[in-house]
């Protein structure tokens, strides 16, 4: 979960398949960090951002929810960005032997890199740590 404001990663998990019941775990899991947010969750139309358990459980927790254009990546710039950036600068350069080392090897490149030293232009080419946490408060 990407706060749009900051780019930093609200709350993140890597698993193995995701599920309607994996997405809400996350978004459950992030807005017990800041349980005073009001997010609105900008997802694509995978099955399970359009199940109805998922609506009823945005409905509830009190988030508001918008999917993006069908073939249309720019309608969710931020996080299509984020997901090259991971991909590229951490992912297809690693070999990890299991999900553990993968989640440690993924959690070391946000932390030393992505927050700290990548430049990014929506930030006014400064790195997330110096524009400031998610939704505008301290780092994680």
């Amino acid at each position: 979960m990407l706060d749009g404001y900051s780019r930093f990663l609200v709350h993140w998990d890597l698993r193995e398949s995701v599920r309607e019941a994996d997405v809400e775990i996350i978004l459950q899991r992030a807005k017990e960090k800041y349980p005073e947010a009001k997010p609105r969750v900008i997802s694509d139309n995978g099955p399970q951002s359009i199940a109805r358990d998922f609506k009823e459980f945005i409905r509830i927790s009190g988030m508001t929810h918008v999917r993006t254009s069908p073939s249309y990546p720019q309608s969710n710039a931020a996080c299509e960005s984020f997901l090259k950036t991971l991909k590229y600068e951490e992912v297809y350069r690693s070999e990890y032997r299991d999900l553990p080392e993968a989640r440690a090897s993924i959690r070391q490149f946000l932390e030393r890199v992505y927050y700290r030293k990548r430049l990014h232009f929506a930030l006014g080419y400064l790195p997330p740590v110096e524009f400031g946490g998610p939704l505008g408060g301290e780092a994680p």
